[in-house]
């Protein structure tokens, strides 16, 4: 037993399959295959990474039982075709050498895609979209609903015979089987809808097929929106209902998450979450699931430390935990945890950046704020000891600078880090002044804790000039001194009631009272307003785009567009700033009117 987390690192049976450790790493899409829909190399070098860092349970990411209709990646992985057994079997294979158990989720998009994907119209089983302007889908006619219970099959077969440990079956997330489940989308009259009994009749049959074609033994895992949080769509009793019926159709472990698709609707911010979410906050559905069912129950959900995990399991929440975007940005975070390194875990703060904007809005594979090696495993330099040990001068204590010496003193070498302030950082601590971002001082903990451990000299309050360097005489200088932020050329604009956003949330500059006028609306205008507010100003914000916080990542976006609408803030986008006065600003809209707005402090977020 484990002295410290004895349930995270005890054995568990799922049917036959016997997974080493409670921690799972979720399916979680990367854009990493081919074209064609194949592993590549940096795609095992991935997997097999989290495999090497003591994961217990991986899920390869979404493998789609049905080309191209069914893909919803610019690139994704497919098992529509005997061909694609073999590079999914060298997979398992680098998965398998380091003790860790592999399942692969079977999917189908439904109408969580569009033509220009695949190159015609999306599928569902009704012609409803979940926003306005996401692409109509075309209704699925009784022999293609017979034909995709099929295809189910044979792909679920196809996963054995690479050598999978088990197959979980993608309900959740507005995919194809979710879109059947949810009274939202499935507005069918048939014996496919009208009734919770209709809706539930594809995911019986898929299940039906899946367990045929697998073999009365071999575990099949079912993932589940256990709430939609959308209007009109599935709430957690009817959930519950479903449980018992599912279970006697063959799912041997449930995967309970939420949401519906991060890429269509709000209550995708519910499925990969913000910020602003706390850790386990999802974990009362897995409980609630868990008190139903008699197979075992996986709890997902912004679980970040392995204190939490354990508790999760300690409470009876859940029977295993998932790590998702925990193990992109570390890895080896199962490993850390079980040897006591807990302080060297590298913490997921859940931006969002690499992970979902890159890959489900940009359409480009993934990576990683935090963990720049994501996608380039083997290429990591901190894999690479150096050749010959040299004296390395880092200029600059901020994340691009603390990562520097921190994979500079892994390699080898002596490494000291020059920063001009007093604190390690740069700008973290603004962004951890605004609300909802205390997660950031994670990272910062994390650097603190690794140039220590490493050995790195840290010399605070130094400025460096040709002459230290000189006198230091180092054999490589790195210079990671960041930006300044800019200062336009308004009128006024070096008022002595003038600040930047980044000197107010640095403590550098006070808040005044009174009237405040935020000049920018893009992130770091819109966090700096929302402390204002939370500080008990009256806040202006201006911006000359049409749109505020057009530089953020979806999700983070709408949560941000929440709050601000929520702290009683006045928004005036398409306005230009033509002077800043002693105790106004002065701006012209997008027809040349002017307007003034009140301003006994004005700071620059542009």
């Amino acid at each position: 037993m484990h002295p410290t987390y004895p349930h995270l690192f005890t054995p568990l049976g799922i049917g036959r399959m016997c997974v080493p450790n409670r921690i799972v790493m979720p399916a979680m899409a990367t854009n990493f295959a081919s074209e064609t829909g194949g592993v590549t190399p940096w795609m095992l070098s991935y997997y097999e990474a989290r495999a090497r860092g003591g994961t217990g349970l991986i899920v390869v990411e979404n493998c789609t039982i049905e080309y191209p209709r069914g893909k919803n990646g610019a690139v994704q992985l497919r098992l529509d075709d005997d061909a694609f057994i073999p590079g999914l079997a060298t997979l398992v294979d680098r998965i398998h050498r380091h003790g860790a158990r592999a399942a692969l989720q079977i999917n189908h998009c439904g109408a969580s895609t569009s033509r220009a994907k695949t190159g015609q119209a999306p599928v569902a089983p009704s012609p409803v979209t979940y926003v306005k302007g996401q692409e109509v889908p075309r209704e699925l006619a009784m022999e293609e609903i017979a034909d995709l219970v099929e295809k189910f099959g044979r792909s679920a077969a196809r996963a054995r015979k690479a050598g999978f440990d088990a197959v979980e079956v993608h309900g959740a997330h507005a995919y194809l089987i979710a879109q059947f489940l949810s009274p939202f989308t499935n507005r069918r009259t048939d014996g496919y809808g009208g009734s919770p009994e209709g809706r539930l009749r594809f995911a019986l049959e898929v299940l039906s097929r899946v367990r045929e074609a697998v073999g009365p033994e071999f575990p099949i895992v079912f993932r589940i929106s256990a709430v939609e949080f959308l209007e009109g769509g599935r709430e957690l009793p009817g959930t519950l209902e479903l449980v018992p019926i599912l279970e006697a159709a063959g799912v041997d472990c449930w995967d309970v998450s939420a949401g519906t698709t991060v890429g269509h609707h709000p209550s995708g911010t519910r499925s990969i979450e913000p910020m602003a979410y706390p850790q386990a906050w999802r974990t009362y559905m897995a409980k609630a699931v868990r008190e139903v069912a008699r197979v075992p129950v996986i709890a997902v959900g912004v679980i970040r430390d392995p204190g939490v995990a354990e508790g999760v399991l300690a409470r009876g929440e859940a029977d295993l935990v998932a790590i998702g975007r925990g193990l992109i940005a570390d890895p080896d975070w199962s490993r850390k945890a079980r040897e006591g390194r807990d302080k060297e875990i590298r913490r997921c703060t859940s931006c969002n950046q690499g992970c979902i904007r890159r890959r489900v809005f940009l359409d480009l594979p993934i990576t990683c704020a935090l963990n720049p090696a994501v996608g380039r495993e083997e290429e990591a330099p901190e894999t690479h000891p150096a050749a010959a040990r040299r004296r390395v001068m880092v200029v600059g204590g901020g994340p691009g600078g603390m990562e520097a010496a921190r994979v500079a003193a892994i390699r080898g070498h002596e490494v000291a880090l020059w920063e001009e302030h007093p604190a390690l950082g740069g700008e973290l601590p603004a962004a951890m002044a605004a609300p909802h971002k205390e997660k950031i001082g994670w990272v910062l903990e994390y650097y603190r804790h690794e140039l220590s451990r490493l050995g790195v000299s840290v010399r605070l309050g130094k400025q460096v000039s040709p002459e230290v360097v000189a006198t230091e005489a180092p054999d490589v200088v790195i210079l990671a001194t960041g930006s300044r932020p800019i200062r336009p050329s308004w009128p006024g604009v070096d008022g002595a009631h003038v600040a930047t956003a980044v000197e107010v949330l640095l403590g550098e500059v006070p808040l005044a009272p009174g009237s405040l006028v935020i000049v920018g609306g893009g992130q770091i205008g819109c966090e700096t307003a929302l402390f204002a507010a939370a500080c008990g100003r009256q806040v202006t914000l201006l911006e000359m785009l049409p749109a505020l916080a057009t530089d953020m990542e979806v999700i983070s976006r709408n949560e941000m567009l929440e709050h601000i609408a929520g702290a009683g803030i006045l928004v005036r986008t398409g306005h230009r700033v033509s002077a800043i006065l002693p105790d106004t600003v002065v701006t012209q809209d997008g027809d040349g009117r002017e307007a003034v707005f009140p301003a006994d402090q004005v700071l620059l977020a542009v």
